[in-house]
């Protein structure tokens, strides 16, 4: 049986912070599976292979992070939840500032990572308003 303090199974908030984690996790197997594509997706040229560890690095990040955020959706608290998305608008922006900063990026790449964090950062927020802060004790 869930705490009350978890999200429901069937929510709104429940079923986009599954997407996201599960998202995070398809992104991540892209990288390991195809490093180039997977760069090319977040809006960065890559044609050296001298580069292929630190993509497949960010793969295996990209994979626990959407990990860690669906175990959380399973067995924390909505807030939880709500606090670990919201630090993790971090992300997105940073990928944002770092495309938008680096030449040739295709023209949907800094609006995707931008969407992204804008996301995120409403769901988080909607998330906290909705459940009570209770002191941990």
């Amino acid at each position: 049986m869930r705490n009350t303090n978890q999200l429901p199974w069937i929510s709104p908030y429940t079923i986009l912070s599954l997407l996201i984690g599960l998202t995070i996790i398809f992104l991540g197997a892209n990288f390991i599976l195809h490093p180039h594509a997977g760069a090319a997706g977040y809006g960065l040229s890559v044609t050296s292979t001298d580069a292929d560890a630190f993509l497949l690095a960010k793969g295996v990040r990209d994979i626990a992070s959407g990990v860690v955020t669906l175990c959380l959706v399973a067995f924390a608290s909505k807030r939880a939840v709500a606090l670990f998305l919201l630090s993790m608008t971090i992300v997105p922006i940073g990928d944002a500032i770092i495309v938008a900063t680096t030449g040739g990026a295709p023209a949907y790449a800094v609006p995707m990572h931008v969407i992204t964090a804008l996301v995120m950062l409403v769901l988080s927020l909607l998330m906290l308003r909705s459940s009570p802060f209770t002191p941990a004790g």
